[in-house]
């Protein structure tokens, strides 16, 4: 009584033909015939090794090199300016007496300090007087708004699960979310003095 030899996995059929000094079509017909199960895949992995590797890629002119020294030159000096919190020593009381001072739910401002709010959507009498009560440079400000966002919230990583950022949202949309009266909206709203 014969038995037959135990079925190789996959993964060593595959890797054995892969190291194959010649992979030709002889190579590919002896792996065939020991492991037609497998044909479809060796069929596959045949083509992938027989592919031509891609091209070079193209050398940039001297006028792409100027192109990509000074967007490299721009992106570097970016990174390298901190941008400050304007928030960072700003203590909770302080920060209540500003909300107060709006008219807003302290939680207002902590939702603007999570970068919830879309910086293109800030009304700029509202940056101004923001960084008045907090006594900041608005180019502070507007640095920090346009950061990513938003920033996960201290209270999120109390939760259960991972947290997950949400999504930006207008400044007005925020207004709404707040459920502030109409009068204090349009106020918050307004762009000029």
């Amino acid at each position: 009584m014969t038995s037959t030899p135990a079925m190789r996995p996959l993964e060593d059929v595959l890797e054995a033909f892969a190291l194959e000094s010649v992979n030709d079509r002889a190579t590919l017909e002896r792996y065939l015939r020991d492991h037609p199960a497998y044909a479809a895949e060796l069929v596959d992995m045949s083509r992938e090794l027989s592919r031509e590797p891609p091209a070079e890629a193209p050398v940039p002119t001297p006028e792409e090199e100027e192109l990509i020294e000074a967007a490299w030159n721009r992106l570097s000096k970016a990174a390298s300016s901190p941008t400050t919190n304007p928030f960072s020593s700003v203590t909770s009381a302080e920060l209540k007496a500003l909300a107060q001072s709006f008219g807003v739910p302290k939680l207002f401002f902590v939702a603007i300090q999570e970068r919830r709010v879309r910086p293109e959507t800030f009304p700029e009498r509202f940056i101004r007087l923001t960084c008045a009560g907090l006594n900041r440079p608005i180019s502070d400000f507007k640095r920090w708004i346009a950061l990513p966002g938003p920033v996960a919230s201290a209270s999120a990583y109390k939760a259960d699960e991972k947290p997950t950022g949400g999504q930006q949202v207008s400044f007005e949309a925020l207004l709404l979310e707040f459920e502030l009266d109409k009068p204090t909206c349009r106020r918050l709203l307004e762009d000029d003095d």
